[in-house]
């Protein structure tokens, strides 16, 4: 049974962020108070690029945050971009956010794509000692089939792109013995996960709600401490994430929550204008399913997200996801999932002519 839930984002300092997320008469020095109003979590992401952190600017995360929230610490990045990892030297870095006393939930030691899976590092791993928890993750896939056990600390499960060296879905992976569960959102683009002019593009990702809910339904209910951190963090993305999070965990959604969530819709669905996509000109449906004599009705296109989905509700009350990273469509109507339905055809017309068999796939490949 759930008993604590800690659901927040990588940070919380993103420029583009104001407009979606911060208003914009709000100051950068008030971002922290106002984010940790509204979530109770967060990834401190500064701390893997800033080696040192001042005490002063410690104690005023510790002030400025009510008394239920915490902070995840991302370990520095000199400690895990070698392929030898001193615990002694980790052990004495931490010491610097002792200021953050109960308001540490733990550290989090972040492995890049490079450091491949070896019975040393497992070893220099469990020799950390700590008296409060840490957490690691690895970006190369050999360490998650099958995950290695590397008590006292406890595995992130990453959700990535199906890239072949990366982990992937986070549902794939099997999850670890203890009673703690920590997941990481980073967005499933997989055309921009190397392909990008900016590190930012690789996360520019929205997971629709449906993908929310088939994570927290089928990996949450079996654990009693449940983290989610969500990296997809451009445009207030990873934010939005949350707060869907929050949604399907039966969280209480406050006004503020709304009020932010409508923030952060309108600003993704402008950026879907710009890029001439949010209009699809007509639905075609007919129960005949005779192609030459489609019926032509109009298309409400309540556009719920920007990137890298469009939703889209028919009039029946149908969500067509519309995926434009991995160039696929997919019905959300239960006894339509996998099949090539009449909703799909109908926006496959007004979307162009490409070939189904390159553009759809499965919905539960698609998710799974």
């Amino acid at each position: 049974m759930v008993k604590r839930t800690y659901l927040g984002t990588s940070g919380w300092y993103y420029r583009d962020w104001v407009g979606p997320v911060y208003s914009r008469d709000k100051y950068e020095k008030e971002w922290l108070y106002y984010y940790s109003r509204i979530f109770n979590f967060t990834n401190v992401n500064m701390t893997y690029y800033q080696e040192k952190v001042s005490s002063e600017l410690v104690r005023r995360w510790y002030r400025e945050t009510p008394p239920n929230f915490r902070f995840v610490i991302k370990a520095n990045q000199k400690f895990v971009h070698k392929r030898s990892f001193n615990p002694q030297e980790f052990a004495q870095w931490t010491k610097q956010f002792d200021y953050l006393l109960e308001k540490r939930l733990g550290f989090l030691l972040q492995f890049p794509q490079s450091i491949r899976r070896s019975k040393q590092l497992i070893s220099e791993v469990q020799q950390i000692e700590l008296d409060i928890p840490f957490f690691v993750e690895f970006r190369d896939k050999s360490w998650y089939y099958p995950p290695p056990n590397i008590d006292p600390a406890i595995l992130v499960i990453p959700d990535t792109p199906r890239i072949s060296t990366l982990p992937g879905r986070a549902t794939s992976t099997r999850l670890p013995n203890n009673d703690v569960l920590f997941i990481r959102l980073h967005g499933r683009n997989r055309y921009n996960w190397y392909e990008h002019k900016e590190a930012r593009e690789r996360y520019d990702y929205y997971y629709p709600p449906s993908e929310i809910r088939y994570i927290v339904q089928k990996m949450a209910s079996q654990k009693s401490i449940i983290i989610i951190d969500a990296n997809n963090h451009p445009l207030g993305q990873a934010p939005l994430n949350i707060v869907d999070a929050k949604r399907v965990m039966g969280k209480k959604i406050s006004g503020s929550i709304k009020e932010l969530e409508k923030r952060i819709t309108s600003i993704l669905s402008s950026r879907l204008h710009r890029e001439k996509m949010s209009q699809l000109a007509a639905y075609f449906r007919t129960t005949s399913k005779n192609w030459e004599t489609v019926l032509e009705t109009e298309l409400k296109a309540e556009i719920r997200v920007a990137t890298p989905y469009i939703i889209v509700g028919t009039s029946e009350g149908v969500e067509v996801y519309i995926d434009r990273c991995e160039k696929k469509m997919s019905c959300e109507k239960p006894k339509h999932k996998g099949i090539f339905c009449e909703h799909l055809q109908a926006l496959l017309k007004t979307t162009g002519g490409e070939n189904p068999q390159i553009i759809l796939e499965d919905y539960i490949t698609m998710i799974e």
